[in-house]
């Protein structure tokens, strides 16, 4: 995903004005699981991470999560697979990749929001999945509502 001009990134450079180093840290993450050896790979990426940012003595976080949604059931995109082809897994299990091991101890005082395309919000065992997995992560927040709506809201502001 190309994320030039996305949302977060957006927010980054407009916070950077006000804040130095030691108030505001932006990390930007590339995630595909796509495959059991990826899978691994994004395990092993992932608890760097969360030492990294553990290590940060900010009391809030705030996370963005964009994400492509199938459009027939509402399943997040994982990555790509042996062939190069997509692969997408109900939102419980996405979310209990994407936040693996020390992450997941790090999303209790988070806010997420949610970015993805408007199946995940449409299809009800799609919304039932990710809120099972809020309901197992306890996020502080969340916000998660269909890409369409999403750029209204931007927009309009």
């Amino acid at each position: 995903m190309n994320s030039r001009g996305s949302l977060p990134r957006v927010l980054n450079t407009a916070l950077e004005e006000y804040h130095t180093a030691s108030t505001l840290r932006y990390h930007e993450v590339v995630f595909d699981f796509g495959t059991w050896d990826k899978l691994c790979h994004w395990e092993m990426k992932a608890q760097a991470l969360a030492t990294e940012i553990g290590e940060d003595n900010f009391e809030h976080k705030v996370i963005f999560v964009s994400v492509h949604s199938e459009v027939t059931r509402g399943d997040l995109f994982a990555g790509k697979d042996e062939k190069g082809e997509d692969v997408a897994v109900e939102p419980v299990e996405f979310m209990n990749y994407l936040f693996f091991g020390g992450l997941r101890s790090l999303i209790r005082k988070s806010i997420i929001f949610m970015l993805s395309c408007g199946p995940l919000v449409t299809f009800c065992e799609s919304i039932s999945s990710f809120k099972k997995a809020i309901i197992q992560l306890q996020p502080a927040y969340t916000v998660a509502f269909g890409a369409d709506r999403f750029i209204s809201a931007v927009l309009k502001c």
